[in-house]
């Protein structure tokens, strides 16, 4: 994946100042409506002072974002894609395919925790901002395709005569039933040892 950026990259030739520029105005703008979408929500949130905080006009941050809806879409995969970094992290550190299975799911669980509000961004708010066929579809680029994969492998490596597609939903619907538990419980790190222990007995099932 890292290969075919730069290949892209070096395709369209180094960027101008002014599209660096953009681009870091554009990243500027998604880390304060990050900020902003986590302690006030989604509702909550102004485009007004999230462009007086990056020290633009409503109307400049509307020449990067068509409306709020779009700014959220770009904090979602934002967020997304340090999950899916996390858990591509941990799985690399073992050989097992099943280890690493385990090992990604328990990182993803481990995330929630540590996003403390940003959880509830990802998992309430967005859904409810984007609409559920556009949070499924940011979530299956940055999650349930690797997710999936793996799980295929899994299934190769073992001989086993499963549905990689079924399995796949049920290891998801652990994480993501999960998620929302550490979202909304007052001991998030409980709520993840229990998950934790239905993950590791599904998981384990497989050997």
């Amino acid at each position: 994946m890292a290969d075919e950026k730069v290949a892209d990259r070096d395709r369209r030739g180094p960027r101008g100042p002014n599209e660096e520029r953009s681009a870091a105005t554009r990243q500027m703008l998604i880390t304060i409506a990050r900020d902003s979408f986590r302690d006030f929500g989604y509702r909550g949130t102004n485009l007004s002072r999230v462009a007086a905080q990056a020290s633009l006009t409503k109307g400049a941050l509307y020449h990067h974002f068509a409306d709020k809806r779009a700014l959220l879409d770009a904090v979602v995969q934002e967020i997304q894609a340090e999950l899916r970094d996390a858990v591509a992290s941990a799985a690399r550190q073992e050989k097992d395919y099943l280890d690493r299975l385990i090992a990604g799911s328990l990182a993803y669980l481990d995330a929630c925790v540590r996003l403390e509000a940003l959880s509830t961004l990802l998992f309430v708010e967005a859904p409810a901002g984007l609409g559920w066929r556009r949070w499924r579809q940011i979530d299956a680029k940055y999650f349930r395709r690797d997710l999936e994969a793996l799980v295929e492998i899994v299934i190769a490596t073992r001989g086993l005569e499963l549905s990689a597609a079924a399995l796949t939903s049920a290891v998801s619907a652990v994480l993501m039933d999960a998620a929302l538990e550490i979202t909304s419980s007052d001991v998030p790190e409980q709520a993840r040892q229990e998950a934790e222990t239905t993950l590791r007995t599904l998981l384990k099932s497989l050997t």
